[in-house]
């Protein structure tokens, strides 16, 4: 007699039947959902993957492993549970063992492509270059601040440089907090609060911090304000007085040319009303009628232009009393006056 040989037949073990949630950070407000399984994955930074499976067998262990990193699975029976929490983007490949041995039949790997939360991006769009300001100057600001998220924090911070070099500690002004993904602000900043002097210069930024867990940062080009000295002072009020003078010179000018085609015009419509008055006859007049019809277009326009170089001239008369305003405030400043 023979050995006798029991033989079993079963199913060759697997493990399959995986679902994948993706469970996205809080501070996107963005309710869960559930990912394809066998296909890449595109999640936000942050975002925590929910992994729950069977197998046709009881499990002794089953965990993925990437790149840097492995996890491992809470098995109970046949089923199993877990969580992945990727930080960049990778594969996780399968693996599973039961009680008699690697299980090689496994799901195809999970393909993750993590999309990082952006930086804010902080334009400081007015004024658009370094100014020169006066110590009681009150500067107004335009800000338009973004994020692909939400905006948490955006702050105004100012260094104070003394005329000789030195740069004293920053202070922080807060001009908004928690915002949706755009913000746009006309803050102003008070020079005279700032204390500072002739040749002093205040280097200004706008930092923003958007709402996302790791706080990132987005900062501005850098803004100087600068207060002149003495002799640039001096400078400038020189500068401001040609300017003026030069303005007013041409203004006068183009007064004088009015004036002159002004008293053209006048004498030519006088000339034809006289031309029309002495006309004899019902038959001239009614010529003369005809012919002033025929002819009046041409005076209007010219009255017209005229007229709109009349109020030319008296807004730049407006423009050369608010240079004078502007070049007396310079000398008095320059103790010039």
């Amino acid at each position: 007699a023979t050995d006798t040989t029991i033989v079993r037949v079963t199913d060759r073990p697997f493990v399959g039947a995986v679902v994948l949630r993706a469970v996205y950070p809080a501070y996107l407000a963005r309710d869960p959902e559930g990912l394809p399984v066998g296909e890449p994955a595109r999640v936000p930074q942050g975002t925590v993957i929910e992994v729950t499976g069977r197998a046709s067998t009881a499990l002794r262990s089953v965990y993925v492993r990437g790149a840097d990193d492995s996890v491992s699975f809470a098995t109970d029976g046949h089923s199993f549970t877990g969580r992945i929490r990727p930080r960049a983007t990778g594969r996780y490949d399968w693996f599973a063992a039961a009680a008699r041995g690697p299980v090689a039949d496994v799901p195809l790997p999970i393909e993750v492509d993590v999309i990082p939360d952006s930086a804010p991006r902080v334009d400081l769009v007015s004024p658009a270059m370094d100014t020169i300001v006066a110590t009681g100057d009150r500067v107004p600001l335009q800000i338009t601040v973004t994020d692909d998220h939400g905006i948490g924090l955006v702050e105004l911070h100012g260094v104070r440089q003394t005329a000789e070099g030195r740069r004293l500690p920053a202070s922080v002004q807060r001009v908004a907090t928690a915002q949706s993904n755009i913000w746009n602000g006309t803050p102003t900043v008070d020079l005279a609060a700032r204390q500072l002097e002739a040749g002093d210069a205040l280097r200004l930024t706008v930092v923003a911090i958007d709402n996302s867990p790791w706080a990132q940062r987005g900062v501005s080009r850098e803004l100087i304000l600068r207060v002149p000295t003495m002799e640039e002072r001096r400078s400038l009020a020189r500068e401001t007085a040609d300017s003026a003078a030069e303005q007013a010179r041409r203004t006068a000018q183009a007064q004088k040319s009015l004036e002159q085609r002004t008293d053209e015009a006048s004498r030519e419509r006088g000339a034809r009303n006289q031309n029309t008055t002495g006309a004899k006859g019902a038959e001239a007049a009614r010529q003369n009628d005809q012919r002033e019809r025929e002819m009046s277009y041409e005076p209007a326009e010219r009255a017209r232009a005229l007229a709109q170089e009349q109020r030319e001239l008296s807004e730049n008369i407006d423009k050369l009393r608010d240079a004078a305003k502007e070049l007396e405030e310079q000398l008095k400043q320059a103790n010039a006056l």
